[in-house]
């Protein structure tokens, strides 16, 4: 069984991650709250003939939502088990033009990108383009097999704002203060508790923070991803994507779970001792006769 120093490292581990990471998270969801909203169709269908004038649009589909699930409404998908274990196929919101001809040569459209006031980004495959415009992304990509798009498309989504990031970091800063705070006073309740629970502490620290790990590794890595891997103009992903998947939102919540149960058991056998709460302070019962006290001397 754990004990002493290291479980105190172990239970401040635990609290960094499970209120640190949700924290994180939040922030980052909060920061995106301030993407701007996607064009309409008439707004889509007016860029559209501003780069590629006199193409013919086949159709304009645009999913306003932030961030979705591909298969949301579909027969087969139960929200219910999307929200506790989780689901595939997460996507940023898009307003898309799919166009019913090729697209001019990249040079032609790079120009009237530049002349739309949308700056070049970087190359996607040989005829691909991206754009960034307040605070939006452009997509200017050619039919592909591959990717199933059957033909060209110009699809618009939200860059990452920066209040996402900040959020998201100061979240994980706060969140893993107060975690280390709360099971800094769980270890202290552990010392004069009894072996059981005691036992329970240990083997509920190991368990939730295991089922932790993957969401943890995840959100955190994100930032490092973001700004130090992926490509100018490539699509964000955000802090809570992987969160999303099947499996680990499942796991996370057990994790969460684990360690309310933990809080809730050490509370319990806290709040039932006798006289365990002395003005705001834990202070042991004491047994037996009183002692007399010593006389005074002069």
């Amino acid at each position: 069984m754990i004990a002493g120093r290291r479980l105190k490292l172990l239970l401040a581990a635990v609290g960094v991650i499970a209120v640190g990471v949700p924290l994180a998270m939040l922030g980052a969801w909060l920061g995106w709250q301030s993407a701007p909203p996607l064009p309409t169709e008439e707004q889509a269908r007016e860029v559209t003939g501003e780069l590629l004038p006199g193409a013919r649009i086949a159709q304009v589909v645009r999913i306003p939502k932030l961030f979705y699930y591909e298969h949301e409404g579909a027969p087969d998908s139960n929200p219910v088990v999307r929200l506790l274990i989780g689901d595939d196929d997460y996507h940023l919101g898009s307003t898309e033009v799919q166009l019913a001809a090729p697209l001019p040569p990249t040079a032609e459209t790079q120009e009237r990108l530049r002349a739309a006031g949308w700056k070049v980004l970087a190359t996607s495959g040989p005829d691909g383009l991206v754009g960034a415009k307040d605070g939006l992304l452009l997509y200017v990509l050619p039919a592909s097999d591959f990717a199933s798009r059957p033909a060209p498309t110009l699809e618009i989504v939200r860059d990452e704002p920066v209040l996402a990031p900040a959020l998201s970091i100061t979240g994980l800063l706060v969140g893993g203060l107060l975690g280390s705070l709360l099971t800094r006073r769980i270890h202290r309740r552990t010392e004069t508790t009894t072996p059981e629970v005691r036992q329970l502490v240990n083997v509920g620290a190991v368990v939730s923070i295991v089922l932790l790990i993957p969401n943890t590794l995840a959100v955190l890595t994100t930032p490092v991803e973001t700004y130090l891997f992926a490509s100018p103009g490539e699509s964000a992903y955000p802090a809570w994507g992987f969160y999303t998947f099947v499996g680990v939102r499942g796991a996370t919540h057990l994790g969460w779970m684990i360690q309310a149960v933990i809080l809730a058991v050490v509370l319990l056998d806290f709040l039932r001792r006798p006289g365990a709460v002395d003005g705001g302070r834990d202070r042991p019962t004491t047994t037996g006769a009183p002692q007399p006290s010593r006389p005074t001397q002069h």
